[in-house]
């Protein structure tokens, strides 16, 4: 063979890696007259075939080239290549790193291909080539289908064996376990889709070459995936994994759940609703999971109401659902209606889930309605808040301007230990208002006043005058409720209803209490300004009294489809006295209201929990009559019974003393009291469960963003569903495992002392207890 008579082969010559040295040469004679001599050749093909496929180039052609000079391997410019079976050694090609003129030394140009390799190989080494080939495709399993011509691989990604990868000669004579480097493979491809995910890397990100120059400095044989490969294969498999790993035992403890949704409309005019829900699980720990993102109906071929009913049975959660919370666009009332009519709580025997609304929306609402200014500053000439905003907003901007003023006002700050900040990019943003503009910006007056007392009186500044500041303060002073509960309870996402209703009722309570002090002052001219000040906090007091009053009519009249509002009070151990409700509609008239749900929802509720925890309570036998004189009946049934015990064991729960400040959440109450008041503790988490805000629904939207960048704009919808889905539900080591594992750690502990508790005299009769004596 030609390939095999070379007179540039050198008898017994080794080779280096990545220049042949897999190889072991031998003598042309050698390789001519003895069979052992070409599987030599074929052997050490194969193992440069080995360098390459680091590289994802597994083409048998690569297997007959290295680089020439033994210079590092560049699959992005130009690049010399020798074949090894021409020229074995370095030393055969010293010298011609800028020339083509030798044969066996061609140029690789990734924008032609391996054109000029396979015109060498096939003219030169026809029959080494054929041999090699055929033993490659001999080496391979059975059962490996061969590679189908399209450029898009059918099925999952494909196995190592689909590259020759474990199963052929190099790793037979390496001596590799290829069971362990399949899972470590495996473990390599899940690894680099979470970084990619948790990082929100483009999906091109793996095939760019500066990462995988360095992931393969540190492991040679790594293979990578094709961004293809990655969104059609590994990415569904780590959908898999997520589902299996941490939803499903998420949903487990999954009694009753809150649906949380909205709609999101994104730049790429994509219209989709996410959905989220939340409960409680059997350790009283709070749980959300993202289960889908659902097309609009102008958009998908299928109704809302099956994707919602799809997805609702793929987490077997149709008969579970016991509320649902949205803000009051109007866009969500066709999921709404949808999942009315395919959602019930079997549970509780709900045929429709309660309406909740999102206090998170309502609260940034009360800023945006109180700081407008064609509603509250409507008939004034001497007030108006969007000039007060323009003209803070203009000295603050003023103050930016040049590098000098910028330099004064950090120096400014310093002297008055404060931060120096930007006040209007990050401020004005925020919840769409003034009111914290407002705040932020009399944080910072004896600064901005300062700045500008020391510059030249020459000059005209946009200094703030003495009414500005004045409307600026009357504006903060009297949302500052409303700004504290907006920052302070956003922190912890209203996740507790309870909370949020709290909140809701002290401030309507408080605005109510301070609405008519202005109207107490009487204006003795039309133009004062203090009158008008006056006037404009009562306006404002009005606009938040008017967002809030919706919420919280619950309190006022009963409502079956509103009661969890008031359950939720009822039930939380820090607000079950009702002093919130009582001060809100009056001390006789919350014992009528009070009453009315007592009898028409949280008995009837109770009574189904009792069901569900004493299956067998309906076969008890009627009581035995203790008269058969009475007018009332001759024996009492299994229900009166039962009844009379819910309603003592509700009694019980409600006079019970709970310290204020004792608990932090209602949570580790139940935890501790969950046995003494079983039946009501049952129902607690489940009311308890519903969430009072869409916090999680916005975490997705900012997830889904960020997914769907500019880089990503070919995305479809069922790729950025996995992509979401696996991005929220996939835990963040870091922040969650030592939290799950101290709670349950916590909890665990709880139920050890209470064991030996119930157990005193056995553990003094065992003598486990260490006897203290003289020292």
């Amino acid at each position: 063979m030609a390939a095999l008579n070379s007179n540039s082969m050198t008898e017994g010559h080794a080779l280096a890696p990545g220049d042949g040295s897999n190889a072991v040469v031998i003598s042309s004679r050698s390789a001519e007259d003895s069979e052992e001599g070409m599987m030599e050749q074929l052997t050490a093909l194969e193992n440069q075939q080995a360098f390459w496929r680091v590289y994802h180039r597994n083409s048998p052609t690569w297997a007959f080239f290295t680089t020439n000079d033994s210079c590092a391997v560049d699959l992005v410019k130009p690049q010399l290549m020798r074949c090894i079976v021409c020229h074995p050694s370095r030393r055969e090609t010293l010298g011609l790193r800028s020339t083509r003129c030798r044969k066996g030394v061609v140029l690789y140009n990734k924008e032609h291909g391996t054109s000029a390799m396979k015109r060498h190989v096939h003219a030169e080494h026809p029959q080494a080539f054929s041999r090699y080939k055929a033993l490659r495709s001999s080496s391979e399993p059975s059962q490996v289908a061969p590679r189908q011509p399209s450029k898009k691989r059918p099925g999952p990604f494909p196995s190592p064996l689909a590259y020759g990868y474990p199963g052929t000669l190099a790793n037979v004579y390496a001596g590799t376990n290829p069971q362990k480097e399949d899972e470590q493979h495996q473990q390599f491809l899940e690894d680099l889709a979470l970084y990619i995910l948790k990082a929100y890397q483009p999906l091109s990100s793996v095939e760019n070459i500066w990462l995988r120059r360095l992931l393969l400095s540190q492991c040679p044989r790594l293979l990578f995936p094709s961004r293809l490969e990655l969104l059609d294969a590994v990415i569904p498999k780590l959908e898999a994994k997520t589902l299996e790993k941490y939803v499903i035992p998420a949903l487990t403890g999954c009694t009753t759940a809150t649906m949380s949704f909205d709609l999101w409309m994104s730049c790429s005019e994509w219209s989709t609703y996410a959905v989220v829900v939340n409960f409680l699980n059997d350790a009283w720990v709070p749980c959300n999971v993202t289960i889908g993102l659902l097309e609009t109906s102008s958009m998908a071929e299928v109704p809302l109401e099956v994707q919602l009913q799809d997805i609702l049975s793929r987490f077997n959660l149709s008969t579970r659902i016991i509320a649902y919370v949205k803000d009051e666009g109007g866009s969500l009332d066709i999921i709404t209606s949808a999942l009315a009519s395919v959602a019930s709580c079997e549970v509780l025997e709900m045929d429709v889930p309660y309406a909740g609304a999102c206090f998170g929306h309502a609260f940034s609402k009360c800023c945006e309605h109180a700081t407008d200014n064609s509603k509250v500053c409507a008939g004034f000439r001497a007030v108006s808040l969007k000039d007060v905003q323009g003209s803070l907003q203009k000295s603050i901007t003023w103050i930016q301007q040049t590098r000098k003023g910028r330099q004064e006002w950090e120096k400014v700050c310093a002297e008055k230990q404060l931060l120096p900040r930007t006040l209007k990019p990050p401020v004005k943003k925020r919840f769409a208002s003034r009111a914290l503009f407002f705040q932020e910006s009399l944080h910072y007056a004896e600064a901005i006043t300062s700045f500008f007392t020391r510059q030249s009186p020459e000059l005209q500044f946009p200094i703030p005058s003495s009414q500005t500041w004045a409307v600026a303060r009357a504006a903060t002073e009297t949302l500052v409720p409303v700004v504290k509960q907006s920052v302070l309870k956003q922190k912890t996402g209203f996740w507790f209803l309870s909370e949020a209703l709290a909140a809701a009722l002290s401030l309507f309570i408080h605005f109510r209490q301070t609405r008519f002090l202005a109207s107490e002052v009487a204006a003795s001219n039309g133009d004062d300004f203090d009158s008008e000040l006056l006037d404009l906090k009562s306006r404002m007091e009005d606009e938040v009294l008017a967002v809030l009053e919706p919420l919280l009519s619950f309190a006022s009249n009963f409502s079956r489809q509103n009661a969890h509002n008031m359950l939720a009070l009822m039930l939380d151990p820090r607000f079950k006295g009702l002093g919130l409700v009582r001060d809100y509609v009056g001390a006789d008239k919350v014992v009528v209201i009070v009453l009315e749900y007592d009898n028409m929802v949280l008995l009837p509720l109770l009574m189904q929990c009792y069901k569900r925890l004493h299956p067998t309570a309906q076969s008890q036998e009627p009581v035995t009559p203790i008269s058969e004189n009475s007018i009332f009946g001759a024996q009492a049934s299994a229900e009166e019974v039962i009844l009379e015990q819910l309603k003592s064991e509700l009694s019980l729960f409600r006079r019970l003393h709970v310290a204020d400040g004792e608990y932090d959440s209602p949570l580790a109450w139940w935890r501790k009291h969950e046995k003494e008041f079983r039946n009501v503790a049952f129902l607690a988490r489940q009311i308890l469960g519903i969430v009072g805000s869409q916090v999680e629904i916005e975490n997705i939207f900012s997830i889904a963003g960020v997914i769907l960048s500019q880089q990503r704009r070919r995305l479809g919808i069922n790729h950025l569903e996995k992509l979401a889905f696996i991005s929220k539900n996939w835990p963040d080591e870091r922040n969650n495992a030592g939290k799950s594992e101290v709670e349950s750690i916590e909890h665990f502990l709880e139920i050890e002392d209470r064991i030996i508790e119930d157990n005193i005299h056995l553990v003094e009769e065992a003598d486990l207890f260490e006897k203290s004596g003289p020292h």
